[in-house]
């Protein structure tokens, strides 16, 4: 005996395209290398789940109640590559069959791999995805990469609380970039970076109102169509309002310039660093104008129209880091607030946004 269902490719590979972003891609963990797909008769749920994160995509159909596991990699380029329009897929002890026209495409199944989750049984928050998503998209720069020899926490987006609003926090022990919310939030979490920021840029895409909260000790963000529950990393993180309020009190002057400028000047300087080896460029400041210059093998001068306030002494910046936390602002001017002697941290912010800060570490040579 089979069980049939029919679903449309549009809503099938708009699942399937998401959902693979939270395989689990290590080969020790062969459970997490399948998607769980159930069906009620009215919605089919295409489930993936990883150590740091479940997700759960829901397509309408219509047909017979099913339940399978099945390999997500091939499951979906089957969907994406071959399939159009309307199709049926067969579901038998042992595999599926998906016919349509002349195509006829056979995957074997298997018994599903891992648990499967209540999304809807947790009280969530009313939650305005793209504000969340600038939080993420503002401090993901400052996240350590993965094969940074660091400690673990650092590869990770912080979600702390201030007043009972949520505040996202990340830092490679060089940087830190911190943005306050207005979204209700009184818990505290450790997330994995790509899942939340998978995440919060499909919710966004689907521009309406998505909620947010803890489930148990995990994170829940869910919509109609779909739903993720991040499970936290145990450990302790960086104390964010120390470093913010040690490095403010440090700074001794101030520099606003164009964002713009700022952000091309630090390419042209990236493209350098590329070609040079243990150097960073050195910044000072005259009347009205920030000047930035290297010396070396490799002579380079450049100078921004800039207001400045207060004692600026030269400082050093690496460009690479500096780049990551400046890129995301699409703010028309920036200010920089330099330590005094120009050593410590140089903070970054928005002119017009008091909810977004950073800072980066100055280098010595």
């Amino acid at each position: 005996m089979s069980a049939k269902i029919a679903v449309t490719r549009h809503e099938l590979a708009w699942a399937v395209e998401n959902a693979i972003k939270f395989v689990e891609k290590s080969p020790t963990v062969p459970e997490f290398h399948n998607y769980v797909i159930r069906g009620d008769g009215d919605e089919l749920k295409i489930i993936a789940a990883s150590r740091p994160c479940y997700a759960e995509f829901n397509v309408p159909y219509k047909g017979d109640k099913v339940f399978f596991g099945i390999n997500a990699a091939l499951f979906t380029q089957m969907i994406l590559k071959n399939m159009d329009s309307v199709f049926d897929i067969l579901v038998y002890d042992d595999e599926i069959v998906i016919q349509k026209d002349r195509k006829k495409m056979k995957l074997a199944i298997t018994f599903p791999t891992f648990d499967m989750i209540n999304t809807q049984e947790a009280e969530l928050e009313a939650l305005h995805t793209e504000h969340l998503k600038k939080a993420v998209d503002t401090v993901k720069g400052c996240v350590a990469p993965k094969k940074a020899v660091m400690q673990e926490q650092f590869r990770h987006i912080y979600l702390d609380n201030e007043d009972g609003k949520l505040v996202a926090v990340a830092t490679d022990g060089f940087r830190m970039a911190v943005s306050y919310t207005d979204i209700p939030f009184n818990g505290t979490f450790i997330a994995n970076t790509p899942c939340l920021s998978n995440a919060v840029n499909i919710l966004s895409s689907i521009k309406e109102a998505s909620e947010i909260g803890m489930h148990g000790e995990s994170l829940q963000l869910r919509h109609d169509y779909c739903s993720f529950i991040f499970t936290p990393y145990h450990g302790e993180y960086a104390n964010w309002r120390g470093i913010v309020k040690i490095n403010l009190d440090n700074v001794a002057g101030w520099i606003e310039l164009h964002t713009y400028d700022f952000k091309q000047c630090l390419d042209r300087l990236k493209i350098l660093n590329v070609a040079m080896v243990n150097y960073t460029p050195i910044f000072t400041v005259g009347a009205s104008t920030l000047f930035v210059k290297i010396e070396g093998d490799v002579q380079y001068e450049e100078r921004m129209q800039a207001n400045i306030t207060g004692n600026v002494a030269p400082f050093r910046l690496d460009p690479v880091l500096v780049y990551d936390i400046v890129n995301p602002l699409t703010c028309d001017t920036i200010v920089l607030g330099v330590p005094k002697d120009g050593n410590g941290a140089v903070a970054i912010k928005p002119v017009d946004d008091e909810m977004r800060i950073a800072f980066c570490g100055t280098s010595i040579r």
